[in-house]
């Protein structure tokens, strides 16, 4: 009988380690462009979501240029890949995902960067950003993440947020831009962008 009831213990609570144990994920597509008055850098998004515990996530997209139009979609991501990103994850801190910045190296990338935030249900907390270039290795399970969600996109695999559903997104990515430029910055101060050009002289000697 306490075999039986051994064997019990381990069956129940060797399912329950493998539960899934993020609260949710948080992620953004973005760049940084000069402001109207050409004075400092702000942030411009492409893609934000945010993903619950079961996969079920809501995405807001900018469909043009003008920052002006924009399109909400629920899908689902693949619970497996969910899964990976907590058993990987729950163990790790930033400091994992710090990227090292080479004094010595002058690195030009003109793509977007990507910022991704991971809540777990006991309030641990890991945020990293990465952008793509060629050793990915790290950040390969938050691009098939953005790849995922990017796919139920084209794919129609989703439905369009109600209009009056939409402003609650926007609010949660306006927090989390706010959260964005704030660890940006910590890790890196923007520099003084340069004067306009018609502001430049140009004296011919």
């Amino acid at each position: 009988m306490k075999k039986i009831f051994y064997l019990f213990l381990f069956i129940f609570y060797g399912c329950n380690s493998n539960e899934n144990q993020i609260e949710n994920i948080e992620l953004m597509s973005y760049y940084y462009k000069p402001s109207e008055n050409y004075e400092t850098q702000i942030l411009d998004y492409l893609h934000y979501s945010i993903i619950d515990e079961n996969g079920n996530a809501e995405t807001i997209k900018k469909i043009d240029n003008t920052g002006k139009n924009y399109v909400g979609f629920k899908s689902v991501v693949n619970k497996e890949l969910l899964n990976e990103i907590c058993n990987k994850n729950i163990k790790l801190s930033n400091k994992f995902y710090e990227n090292k910045i080479d004094e010595n190296v002058a690195e030009i990338y003109c793509g977007p960067i990507s910022r991704v935030k991971i809540k777990f249900k006991d309030n641990h907390i890991i945020t990293l950003s990465y952008y793509i270039k060629k050793d990915n290795s790290k950040y390969l399970l938050f691009i098939k993440l953005f790849n995922n969600l990017e796919n139920n996109l084209s794919s129609k695999n989703c439905s369009v947020i109600d209009k009056n559903e939409l402003p609650i997104l926007i609010d949660k990515q306006k927090i989390f831009e706010k959260y964005t430029i704030n660890k940006d910055t910590l890790n890196l101060v923007f520099p003084r962008m340069p004067k306009k050009i018609d502001q430049v002289k140009f004296i011919k000697k």
